[in-house]
């Protein structure tokens, strides 16, 4: 989605006769030593001796990984413009300025809620807890869905691999339209734009 709205950016100041450079969607896995080297090496070799601008979203890795990479990187392109983002606050390389960003501007009270059960706020402490919203809610929200990866149909793996999982995570949403009248569509997060690189598709 962040990929989508920087490409309607450039294409918007393209248009207009300004210059400013193209985006580019690239996947790693931070956790391997070898696409860590890849990504350094692709990204270097992009900056061509010259600044380059790095989005690093949804960072999962552990915090020696992070490090190396970011590390590896600035040795490599001078130029460097990073950010990186998380939810595991604990992350971050050592000198390097962090903002924590815990304003629940996105979610509505009921999501808010669901969200604040997890034991990676509970107890592990890995990510920060809510701060106030500090605007007010017009609504508590829809009330909150859940869907259990259980074992019967389920891969052994974690429900973000499971096949089953996505496919009822896919039908929930597709109820979600029954009874609206007017075309509508639901996008992926994860879904690439199409060839005109104006819209994602909508949700396979």
């Amino acid at each position: 989605m962040l990929y989508h709205l920087l490409l309607q950016t450039v294409n918007t100041q393209q248009s207009a006769g300004v210059s400013p450079g193209q985006p580019h969607l690239l996947l790693y896995h931070l956790d391997d030593v070898k696409d860590i080297e890849k990504a350094v090496n692709d990204l270097s070799q992009a900056a061509s001796g010259g600044s380059l601008y790095v989005i690093a979203d949804e960072i999962v890795s552990n915090r020696s990984s992070l490090a190396i990479f970011c590390d590896k990187l600035l040795t490599q392109v001078p130029r460097l413009h990073l950010w990186v983002a998380s939810c595991f606050h604990e992350d971050a390389p050592a000198g390097w300025p962090v903002e924590y960003l815990t304003r629940p501007l996105r979610s509505p009270p009921a999501v808010v809620r669901e969200v604040e059960q997890d034991e990676k706020i509970t107890e592990n402490c890995a990510v920060l807890p809510y701060r106030e919203r500090g605007v007010p809610d017009h609504t508590d929200g829809p009330p909150v869905t859940r869907l259990c990866h259980r074992s019967q149909g389920h891969t052994n793996d974690g429900p973000v691999d499971c096949v089953m999982c996505g496919r009822e995570v896919g039908s929930f949403l597709h109820s979600l339209r029954d009874g609206v009248t007017e075309y509508s569509t639901i996008t992926s997060a994860t879904s690439t734009p199409t060839s005109s690189g104006t819209a994602p598709p909508c949700l396979q």
